[in-house]
């Protein structure tokens, strides 16, 4: 598994700034909304301690409540529950669309976790 690192300081669409350092990281994200038994899974674009962006034919809205779980580099899983934040479509996948995620009610020893495997690997 390849990580590339990537720094990105970009204005969102809200005019706030991303927090966190965004790395490369191309891993399958098992996505679950709440009361939903049902699970789909998405691949990752990018992965930072704060959240992740998924490419998504299916788009869900903006401000569902969704659980993650995906695989670290170091094959241990990570799990966290999220919010979708952002919405894109057009060139920025492979698919033409995709969703930001932003994790929610994450441990400080879980993020410090997320961001040591991804900068480790």
């Amino acid at each position: 598994m390849e990580i590339a690192y990537e720094s990105v300081n970009l204005p969102l669409q809200s005019g706030r700034m991303r927090a966190s350092r965004r790395f490369d990281y191309r891993v399958d994200v098992a996505l679950r909304t709440a009361g939903s038994d049902r699970t789909i899974v998405l691949e990752s674009a990018d992965v930072s301690q704060d959240g992740l962006f998924v490419e998504a034919p299916i788009l869900l809205d903006e401000g569902t409540p969704v659980a993650c779980t995906f695989a670290l580099p170091d094959g241990s899983n990570f799990e966290a529950a999220g919010q979708i934040v952002r919405i894109e479509s057009g060139d920025r996948t492979r698919s033409g669309s995709g969703m930001g995620i932003e994790f929610v009610d994450i441990e400080p020893i879980d993020r410090l976790r997320l961001r040591g495997a991804l900068a480790r690997a």
